[in-house]
């Protein structure tokens, strides 16, 4: 605490009673209290009363009238309170050039400046009196910070500081301690500001940005403290979210080569903040034709691409998309879901484009009418009409008893047993290809006769059946 060292008001020299004579010289009260006390703070002064002449001064005594906003706690050495609202020290006697101290403890209740005296009497009474002004020093502090944000960012704090009291505020020092989990952008776990001093009215206002490592609630609490022992703290709160994303793609298993292929992408947020800026991207194999995109997507290079706003906690969005292609593959086809302060996610489908070997059989024969004993012809061809090589195309042809096998020509050779005759099987007939095999044969008896070819391969499950009608007369 400042002290301000005041000089009493010398007494004037009292007439000394009947019998009793002090010498020249003079009795002094000083004073020494500070200019300024805080209102409902104690403060001490003292005064001091110094013989002056070069005599005893005796029945000595100090009378202090206790303004009404101040209490007095107590003094050394102990006073008296008069009925008249007046604290008394007899001090008997001070010898010549000798002083005494009385120290008092007071505390003011109230604002409002009052006068300090106190009266010195020797025989006479001397007066000395000292304006002291009461003062509030107050204190207010402020914090500042968003009630939500996210994950990936950085959290703006403010604190102001500010003098709400008529005196000014020293040494003011604000720290601000972060809760676990939340630091500096930096790294440190607190920040410490020197305000210095504050003028009543005024205020300082200091700012730095916070981060989290994890999602939650975050309540950040700052001290500040000045000289004159005031203490002040203030809080806020910051609710953390991430947006969490889920991403499901489903297509189907397989896919004739030609025909459509229709995936759903369906992108879900499973965290508790808003997913900001979600984008859905599908990438495009080599060698496929988009064939329809559902509303919102756009085709980017090899990838079709939807942009969301937003999608909010427990939201979700559902796009498509059709393929074809012409070529027979294993279509890998992969979609990756992005938002702001989320992770990325992704999701694929395996979709098998197959072909199928579409077999064309064709019989005919060369001459109808024929006579019995002339000679006649079968043609069989075959035509793989589909996407995908046939294998292992076999063929057997069946008379009945009115022709005899002579003999055949074609891609693969005969084996004639009874009535029929089997070919080896053809290893492959590639898609538009066509195989045709001759079959010599002597009409031996009239007859309306039926010519019967069967045809089978590795990828058909059935027998195929066709006949040629001849008449023979």
């Amino acid at each position: 605490m400042a002290w301000l060292a005041a000089a009493g008001v010398c007494a004037q020299q009292a007439a000394a009673p009947a019998g009793r004579a002090l010498p020249g010289g003079r009795v002094y009260l000083h004073r020494q209290m500070p200019a300024e006390i805080i209102v409902g703070r104690s403060y001490d002064y003292t005064l001091t009363v110094v013989n002056g002449s070069d005599g005893v001064a005796t029945d000595v005594t100090v009378e202090s009238p206790v303004p009404a906003n101040v209490r007095i706690e107590g003094s050394r050495p102990k006073g008296q309170m008069t009925a008249n609202g007046m604290v008394r020290w007899s001090l008997d006697r001070i010898g010549a050039g000798e002083s005494l101290q009385i120290l008092v403890r007071a505390t003011a209740t109230a604002p409002g400046r009052f006068n300090q005296c106190e009266r010195l009497s020797h025989q006479v009474i001397a007066e000395s009196c000292a304006v002291v002004v009461p003062v509030s020093p107050r204190m207010q502090l402020l914090k500042a910070m968003p009630a939500t944000a996210m994950l990936c960012d950085a959290i703006p704090v403010v604190l102001t500081v500010r003098n709400t009291g008529d005196t000014i505020l020293r040494g003011i020092r604000i720290q601000d301690t972060l809760p676990e989990g939340m630091t500096t952008l930096e790294g440190h776990p607190a920040v410490l500001f020197e305000a210095g001093a504050v003028e009543p009215g005024q205020s300082r206002e200091f700012r730095f940005n916070a981060r989290v490592e994890r999602t939650g609630t975050f309540t950040n609490r700052a001290v500040a403290v000045c000289d004159e022992g005031l203490r002040v703290d203030a809080a806020a709160r910051v609710t953390v979210g991430q947006p969490i994303l889920t991403l499901e793609k489903r297509g189907p298993d397989r896919v004739f080569i030609g025909r459509r292929a229709a995936y759903d992408i369906t992108v879900a947020n499973r965290g508790d903040a808003t997913a900001y800026g979600l984008t859905v991207r599908d990438e495009l194999p080599a060698g496929v034709e988009v064939t329809e995109v559902s509303r919102g997507g756009q085709i980017q290079g090899n990838a079709v691409v939807w942009a969301f706003e937003q999608l909010p906690p427990n939201g979700a969005a559902r796009v498509s998309v059709a393929l074809r292609t012409s070529l027979p593959m294993e279509l890998r086809n992969r979609a990756t879901a992005v938002a702001r302060c989320a992770e990325p996610v992704s999701a694929g489908a395996v979709t098998e484009f197959a072909g199928v070997p579409a077999l064309l059989l064709e019989v005919i024969d060369v001459d109808d009418p024929i006579e019995v004993g002339s000679a006649e012809i079968y043609e069989v061809t075959v035509t793989n009409q589909g996407t995908m090589t046939a294998t292992n195309v076999r063929i057997a042809c069946t008379l009945e008893d009115n022709m005899a096998f002579v003999s055949a020509t074609g891609p693969t050779g005969p084996t004639p047993e009874g009535q029929t005759v089997s070919f080896a099987p053809l290893p492959t007939l590639a898609p538009k290809e066509r195989v045709t095999w001759r079959i010599h044969v002597n009409a031996i008896k009239e007859g309306d006769v039926r010519f019967q070819v069967e045809m089978i391969c590795d990828q058909l499950t059935r027998m195929v059946r066709e006949t040629e009608a001849t008449n023979v007369y």
